[in-house]
C-alpha cells in the first residue's frame, strides 16, 4: 500500500470546481476560507473562469495560468469535409502542489487532464451525480485536508493514464503551432466514426506486429482500467480493478460478430490506423472530449504514460471500490424494488474528532475518537455510532438511535444528538 509522505509542506493548492453549479461554487468559497484561516503560508489557486467570476468576493484567490488554445489549419482540403478541431495545451502547473476537486468524476478527468507530465496528488470530494473515481463525502473536508497538510501518512492510489500522439502516414508527429499533438488520458482514447453515417475501417496493431485490419465499426475503444468503468462499461468491456495496469481494446458496434474486448499488458505500445479503405475520417476524443480528426493513412499511438495520477484514498476502515462497484455502478442489482426490510443502510464514513465537541459525551465521562456517519448527512446527527472499550479492553461499535437516551450498562452507549 502506497502512502504520501510530503519532503516539504505543500505551498501551493489548486481548488477545481463543477463548472456551473452553485454548490460547488459555495464549498470552494468555504474551503478556501478554512484553508487560509488555518494555514495561512498556503497560496489558493483556481481556474481563471472561477477568479473572474468570484474576485471581486475573494481576494484570497489567485488565477492560474490560461491554457494555449490552438485552432489548426482544416485537415482536408475540402474545408466543408473536415472542420477545425480546437487543440487545448496545457498550462505550465509545475508549482502546484496538491489539487483539490469539488464536483463528480469529470472533475478529477479534467484536473488531471490540466497536467501534461507529473501530476501532484489529487483529493477528492463528492458533490457530483456517481461519484465513483471520488474519495471522500464533503462533509469531512476538515479532518480530510487536516491529516493531509499535516503529514499523516494517506492511502494513495495511482491511477494509470495513457499518452498517445498523433502521426501522419510517414510515420511524422503531427505538430500544431510549436506543440507536438500529445495528450495524457486517465480514462479513454476514442477512435470513432463522429458525425458521419458511414462505419470507419481501421488497421489495429500491437508493439508494431499486425493485430487486424479492416476493422468496420462506429469506433474503437483504448481505456486504462479507471475507465474500464465508464464508456468501455456501457459498449460491453469488463469491469477492471484501478490497481491492475494494463490495455483494454474495446470495439463499438464492430460489423464482426467476433471481434470481443482484448486486454494487454501495461507495456503495450498501440498503433490505430485509419485505413485507406475507410469510407470516411476518423475523429479522436479523449476522456470525452473532442481532440483530433484522422485522414486515412493517419495513426494515433498509444501506451501507458509514466506519468500516473495519485489520488488520496479513503481510510481502509472506510468505503472500498468494492463497495463502489456495489452502490455507485448497483452492479448485478436487481430492477425490481427492494423491500424495506432489504435496504441496506447507507455507506458511512470516517470523520474525526474536530467540530464534534458539542455532543456532550466527554461531560458523560466518554472518551471520543471517532465518529462514523453519512457522507450525505448535514451536521444535524440523525444516527451516531460510539467507539466503547470495556474494562477487558474488548472494541466494539454500537449504533444509537436518536429517539432514545438512555444509558444500559458499562458496555452499552445510547445517547441523542442534533
Amino acid at each position: 500500500e502506497r502512502k504520501l509522505r510530503w519532503l516539504e509542506p505543500p505551498r501551493s493548492v489548486l481548488v477545481i470546481k463543477k463548472p456551473g453549479d452553485t454548490r460547488t461554487e459555495s464549498a470552494l468559497i468555504e474551503v478556501s476560507r478554512w484553508l487560509t484561516r488555518n494555514y495561512n503560508y498556503l497560496s489558493i489557486y483556481v481556474e481563471d473562469d472561477v477568479y473572474d467570476d468570484l474576485r471581486e468576493r475573494e481576494s484570497i484567490l489567485n488565477p492560474i495560468p490560461r491554457p494555449c488554445n490552438t485552432l489548426p489549419a482544416s485537415m482536408s482540403d475540402d474545408e466543408n469535409d473536415s472542420p477545425p478541431v480546437k487543440c487545448q495545451g496545457a498550462p505550465d502547473l509545475s508549482f502546484i502542489d496538491l489539487v483539490i476537486t469539488l464536483g463528480g468524476d469529470g472533475t478529477i478527468l479534467h484536473a488531471g487532464s490540466l497536467f501534461g507530465s507529473e501530476c501532484p496528488p489529487i483529493v477528492s470530494f463528492s458533490m457530483g451525480t456517481i461519484g465513483f473515481l471520488l474519495g471522500f463525502g464533503i462533509s469531512s473536508y476538515r479532518p480530510t485536508l487536516r491529516r493531509l497538510l499535516e503529514g499523516s501518512d494517506m492511502p494513495v492510489l495511482l491511477r494509470m493514464r495513457l499518452a498517445c500522439t498523433v502521426h501522419r502516414q510517414n510515420g511524422e508527429r503531427i505538430i500544431v503551432g510549436d506543440r507536438t499533438l500529445k495528450t495524457h488520458v486517465l480514462n479513454e482514447v476514442v477512435l470513432h466514426r463522429g458525425r458521419q453515417p458511414q462505419l470507419i475501417t481501421a488497421d489495429v496493431f500491437v508493439n508494431d506486429e499486425y493485430l487486424t485490419e479492416k476493422v468496420v465499426a462506429d469506433g474503437l475503444i483504448v481505456s486504462t482500467p479507471t475507465g474500464s468503468t465508464a464508456y468501455s462499461l456501457s459498449a460491453g468491456g469488463p469491469i477492471l480493478h484501478p490497481s491492475v495496469n494494463s490495455l483494454l481494446i474495446n470495439p463499438i458496434c464492430p460489423r464482426s460478430l467476433s471481434f470481443r474486448p482484448v486486454l494487454l499488458p501495461p507495456t503495450s505500445v498501440l498503433k490505430m490506423r485509419i485505413s485507406s479503405a475507410s469510407r470516411g475520417m476518423g475523429e479522436v476524443s479523449v476522456d470525452g472530449k473532442d481532440w483530433w480528426v484522422l485522414r486515412p493513412g493517419e495513426y494515433l499511438r498509444i501506451h501507458r504514460s509514466a506519468y500516473p495520477v495519485p489520488c488520496i484514498a479513503r481510510d481502509p476502515r472506510t468505503l472500498s471500490w468494492v463497495h463502489a462497484i456495489r452502490d455507485s455502478l448497483k452492479w448485478n442489482q436487481t430492477f425490481t424494488p427492494a423491500r424495506p426490510w432489504e435496504v441496506e443502510p447507507p455507506p458511512l464514513e470516517f470523520v474525526e474528532e474536530d467540530g464534534f465537541g458539542d455532543l456532550g459525551l466527554e461531560r458523560e465521562g466518554f472518551s471520543i475518537n471517532h465518529f462514523s456517519m453519512d457522507p450525505e448527512a448535514s451536521r444535524r446527527f440523525e444516527e451516531l455510532r460510539v467507539d466503547v472499550v470495556s474494562d477487558e479492553e474488548e472494541a466494539y461499535k454500537e449504533g444509537v438511535d436518536s429517539s432514545e437516551n438512555e444509558r444500559q450498562g458499562d458496555d452499552e452507549v445510547k445517547s441523542r444528538a442534533s
